[in-house]
């Protein structure tokens, strides 16, 4: 087995700012690529898009050296820009994170499919209220956690 593989059984994520991210760095040990390459596919992604990537989908951020003191380029990726970058990845991780996305995704869209219709009152205000009020704090909830386990959890299973 690959050392790399061994060094990062999932790809890292890590709160900065209140946002969700992974660095370009990060994802290439997951993936045993090299550096520069992830670079470059993701300055790809980013003149291929056109501006169609939300503003925070990838971030230039530069990073020291310890070990000689120059500076590279790097990038911070959300969610988005993580996914979208992987999915072009070759490769055995590549192709086990792809199937674990997959699998999630599947598993998501069966529960949602098997969940009850529920009986509402149409015609009472109140209880449109209180249904549409129970909903969004749902949706919330749910969005929040996907956003934390989605992209750890889904390659978790898969992990070696």
């Amino acid at each position: 087995m690959n050392e790399l593989v061994k060094a990062a059984p999932v790809p890292v994520v890590v709160s900065r700012g209140g946002r969700i991210i992974a660095t370009s760095r990060d994802v290439a040990m997951y993936f045993c690529k090299d550096h520069a390459y992830v670079c470059r596919s993701i300055q790809n992604l980013i003149e291929n898009a056109a501006g169609s990537l939300g503003a925070y989908t990838f971030v230039d951020t530069p990073w020291v050296n310890p070990q000689n003191g120059q500076t590279y380029r790097g990038y911070e990726m959300d969610r988005d820009g993580f996914t979208l970058l992987a999915m072009g990845f070759t490769g055995s991780e590549a192709l086990k994170f792809k199937l674990a996305y997959i699998a999630e995704f599947n598993r998501m869209e069966a529960a949602l499919k098997s969940a009850p219709a529920p009986v509402l009152d149409l015609n009472n205000p109140a209880a449109l209220r209180t249904a549409l009020l129970g909903y969004t704090e749902k949706v919330l909830e749910l969005e929040a956690k996907v956003e934390e386990l989605a992209p750890v959890a889904a390659v978790a299973q898969y992990a070696p």
